[in-house]
């Protein structure tokens, strides 16, 4: 956490981040990790050395919620969010958190365990532009050697091999 407060001083309006086309500067990200880090100590009862589970994609929220726990002195344990109901329960199990921050797509996942505390993160709350593409004049390109009927195929043969 000590370069945070450096480029926050230094750099405060410059992108820390652009993940998802949205921008979030060293001074946003400083703001709502401190934020966030009050929410887990006051109203979660993160205390020093416990764990919290962050079960996101990358998005701001994931960058906001790593500093926002190293800052309420607890321990960040990121968890793959392709993992599935049962191997999250190890983690949770083996972690002994009873606090975990959650991408809302995941949320299903995680709510089987019964954590006491779970906050869902909404990715949308960082899209500061349209995300469509047809508003933003980007097109899809080709992909260079494989046609379209061919990555069909790989797609549904993949599929049906789970």
């Amino acid at each position: 956490m000590t370069t945070l407060p450096r480029k926050r001083r230094s750099t405060p309006n410059a992108p820390q981040s652009t993940i998802t086309a949205a921008a979030i500067t060293y001074g946003e990200l400083k703001r709502d990790a401190d934020a966030l880090a009050g929410f887990l100590q006051q109203r979660c009862g993160v205390a020093k050395g416990e764990r919290v589970l962050l079960y996101l994609q990358n998005c701001p929220q994931f960058i906001i919620a790593y500093y926002a726990v190293l800052r309420a002195d607890a321990v960040v344990v990121p968890v793959n969010p392709m993992n599935r109901t049962e191997e999250l329960r190890h983690y949770v199990d083996d972690a002994q958190a009873s606090v975990a921050i959650v991408g809302q797509e995941l949320f299903e996942r995680i709510a089987p365990l019964s954590l006491p505390q779970v906050i869902v993160a909404t990715y949308s709350d960082f899209l500061r532009a349209p995300s469509d593409p047809a508003h933003t004049g980007l097109r899809a390109r080709p992909l260079h050697g494989h046609s379209r009927h061919a990555m069909a195929r790989r797609r549904c043969c993949s599929a049906r091999a789970r």
